[in-house]
Parts: C-alpha cells; structure tokens; sequence
C-alpha cells in the first residue's frame, strides 16, 4: 500500500468513526430529550433560574369560618417578566389551580396595576422585580385544632425575556388552626401593605369612551385634579384588542378631569371598555401612584364617530405592511430555521427536473400549498382561541416544552443528513411520502408543512412590522401574515 492510499484508507476510516460517534450522540440526545418532554414534572418546581415562587400566610394561624388572605410571591430574575391577567401583545395570563381542604373556599385571584414592558414592536403588560398575588380564602366552619391545614397550589406561570419559559410550579403552605382569632404575621405585612396599595380601587369618578375609525377618547370625570400635579396617567383595558397596546396614550386633564386618546384596537364592537386606570401624581413633593378600575361607557356619537367600523387600524397602509412582509419573508428562507429543510427541497427538485420538468413544477406547487394550508391552519387555531378568551400572541406554540423539543430534533436529524451522517430519502424528507398513493403529492405536501413548522421559531428584517399588525388586526386583515 502507498503512502497515498494509506492516507486514504485512514481519512475514509476517521469519517466512518466520526460519523457512527456522531450518530450515537444524535440518538442519545433524542432519547434524552424525548424522556424530558415525557416527564410533565420537569419544570415543577418553585425555584428556577428565572422565578423564585412560595405561598404566604398574612396570618399565623387560622380561625374556622374566618377568612384570611393568602399570596403567591414571585422574584423574578432582572431582564425578565410575568403577566397581567390581559398579558398584552403577547405572552400569556397566569394559572393558579387550588387543591383545599374540605369546606375551604377561594376567591379570585388578586392582582396589583400592572407596568407596560416594551418587547420590540409590541407593549406587554406585567410585572419585573418582585410581585405578590392575593387570595382570600374562607376556612370551613368547622375546623379540628389539632390538625393543621394544608394548602396546595398548581401555578403555570409564562416568564419572559425576548424568549418565553412556561414555568410550573407545585407548591403547599401548611397554617396551624386555632381556636382564637387569627394573628397578623408582622414578617409580611410591610410587603402585603404596599401590595394593597397598589391593589385597583373602585373608581369614584364616571367614565366614557368614544371611537372613530382611528382612535378610541376615554374621557374620566375626575374633576378637581390640577393639571401640574398629574405627572402621568395610563390605562390597561382588560380585554385584548380595545387598544393598540404599543400606541402612545395622549393625555389632557382639564377642569373637567381626565382624556386619554390611543389608537383603537381591532376589536369592531365596544359596548364598555374595562380596564385599570394609573394615576402618578406629585403632592406635596412626593410622587404617588393610584389605581382605579373603571367601566366606561359609549358616549353619544358624533358624525365622525362610530361604534364599530371596519377599518384598518394600522396607520401603516396595507399596500407597505404586505410589502414589508413580502421582503421579510423572502430573507427568511436564509434564516437557519428555514434554509436546511429548504436545502433539501432544492435538491430533491433539481433531481425531479431531469427527469420531468412538469412534474417538478406540480410538485413544488403542491409543496407552497402544503406552506399555505398550514399557515392558515395556525392563523385559524390562534383567532378561534383569541376568541374564546386566550390571550395568546405570535409563536404562542413555542411556549410549549415538548413542541421546543421536537423541532430541536428535527433540526439536528437536519444538520447531521446535510453534514452526510446520514442520508434522508425521499420518502423521510417528504414526511409521509411513504404513504402516498397519488405520486408522491401527499409527501410534497407534508414538506411544505414541515417548511412552515420550522419558520415558526425565526424572524428576519421587516418582519417586526408585519407580526405587529397581524397581532393587532381584524381577522381579514390578520390572517394573510401568518
């Protein structure tokens, strides 16, 4: 053997080496991480890296049939956030399920205003630092002193930064019983008095609102502010869509009281608009905050008024917002997301061109309607949940463990086959080709969907624009960007 071939052979045998290695550490990742997402209580616990979370008592003990308050303090880690009950733009409201003793009763969960937290194009509505969630509960009206009582709780809590992390967490508070009225702990209540205070009133003042095909004039009677002192005032409707959560809220406080004008949501119909109005007031060389729920009601229209109007409530034109979507998703064929699965595609068609130009033409026109079909169906499924009362906002499947996971699989199989580890034929890379019938147009199909699978997670140039308006659109309008 000459030197040359024997360089040969050992380059030849360090790849076959390197490849077997390699494609025994791609199966012990998948396994791993198919055993992670099989295993629900992989994230349940009150300490992560993220959020520190733990059940508190106001009272030391517990009195039958005395109500007492319990709270849920969360720390969050600095740069990162939790949710308002309507988390704005984008993430996702809290869970608190509640497992009693017999005869025990909670009321609803309790939050403090929320802050506005800018992610990019959007306006999210939420908490940073550290915040405390109230309940009262009401003890049974028989309770054996001898036993204490437990409290359990299951918290699904979305924390964020630019990236999410559902966080769930199972946590108990044990409270001993006694015959005696119930005494304050003194450990929280400097930090359950400035929850409180924070804690929304019932607004003393009326409210009413005005829409036209732009904006939305929410008009408060709080008569006998002053103008010099009101440093700031915001409002945080309850229900998605009343607002464009990102617009500026333009503030006049008069004699009369308080004027807010924002651009309208994409909400066509507004009975009441509902929601917490934040006061920031200087008295007295002191700054101080108040909150208010109010209920505003229509007031009576003008002719360039209207209570529901079909309008684009974008002030971008549509003609820019389709272009802009246009560009940026011509650039997101090269995002790493998109342009492996998309590499394959090419390949697979310029085999098909020399043996059948037509036939490679119908094939890659099934395939942009397996991309369609299944951008629709997404843009379908998120509008009937928005529907319903989910506030869920772009990539809301990314929240989920196991979805992460398995396309963290599938980019690696990917990787490794463009790498030559392996090779994926024509019947895997069309994702069900194997079971077409009809010459392989199901599997050209099923790649279009693995195409539009994959792009979930990337973002590219001039898209900002486009999520932000297919977030905040009416469904005709939205649907065409996802």
């Amino acid at each position: 053997m000459t030197v040359q071939n024997w360089n040969i052979w050992a380059i030849a045998s360090l790849l076959r080496r390197v490849r077997w290695l390699t494609g025994a550490i791609a199966i012990v990742l998948m396994l791993s991480a198919l055993c992670l997402s099989m295993d629900a209580s992989w994230a349940a616990t009150s300490k992560s890296g993220n959020l520190q979370a733990q059940l508190i008592s106001e009272v030391k003990t517990v009195q039958s049939g005395t109500p007492f308050w319990v709270a849920l303090q969360l720390k969050i880690r600095p740069g990162w956030h939790v949710y308002w009950k309507n988390p704005g733009d984008s993430g996702a409201a809290p869970i608190i399920q509640w497992t009693l003793p017999s005869g025990f009763k909670t009321g609803e969960l309790t939050f403090p205003h929320p802050e506005r937290i800018p992610v990019g194009p959007l306006m999210n509505f939420g908490y940073e630092g550290e915040v405390y969630w109230l309940t009262e509960m009401t003890p049974a009206s028989q309770l054996s002193s001898d036993r204490p009582v437990n409290l359990r709780a299951q918290a699904d809590i979305l924390v964020c930064q630019v990236e999410c992390i559902p966080e769930q967490m199972s946590l108990s508070l044990t409270v001993p019983v006694a015959a005696h009225p119930p005494a304050v702990d003194p450990t929280w209540v400097e930090a359950l008095t400035r929850t409180r205070r924070a804690l929304p009133q019932l607004s003393p003042w009326d409210a009413s609102f005005l829409v036209d095909e732009q904006n939305l004039t929410l008009s408060v009677d709080a008569a006998g502010l002053q103008a010099e002192q009101v440093e700031a005032v915001q409002f945080f409707p309850d229900q998605d869509g009343v607002i464009q959560n990102a617009a500026p809220q333009t503030l006049t406080v008069d004699p009369n009281g308080i004027t807010l004008k924002v651009e309208r949501g994409y909400q066509e119909t507004l009975n009441t608009v509902d929601g917490v109005l934040v006061v920031r007031e200087k008295l007295d060389q002191q700054t101080t905050t108040q909150s208010f729920t109010i209920q505003a009601t229509p007031k009576a229209t003008t002719p360039n008024a209207t209570p529901a109007a079909d309008v684009q409530q974008s002030g971008i034109p549509l003609w820019q917002t389709l272009l802009l979507a246009l560009a940026g998703g011509m650039i997101l064929n090269l995002m790493p997301c998109v342009f492996p699965v998309l590499s394959l595609k090419v390949l697979n068609i310029a085999q098909q061109a020399q043996q059948s130009p037509k036939q490679a033409r119908s094939h890659g026109l099934v395939f942009t309607a397996g991309v369609l079909v299944s951008f629709a169906l997404v843009a379908g499924v998120l509008l009937i949940l928005r529907g319903l009362g989910q506030h869920i906002g772009w990539g809301f499947q990314l929240q989920s463990p196991v979805f992460v996971l398995l396309m963290a699989d599938v980019l690696f199989a990917v990787g490794l086959s463009l790498s030559g580890v392996f090779t994926i034929g024509a019947s895997v890379m069309g994702l069900g080709q194997g079971l077409a019938t009809r010459s392989g147009y199901v599997g050209e199909f099923f790649t279009g969907v693995l195409a539009t699978v994959m792009a979930t997670p990337c973002t590219a140039p001039f898209m900002a624009t486009a999520v932000s308006v297919a977030l905040v659109q009416s469904a005709p309008v939205r649907s065409p960007f996802y």
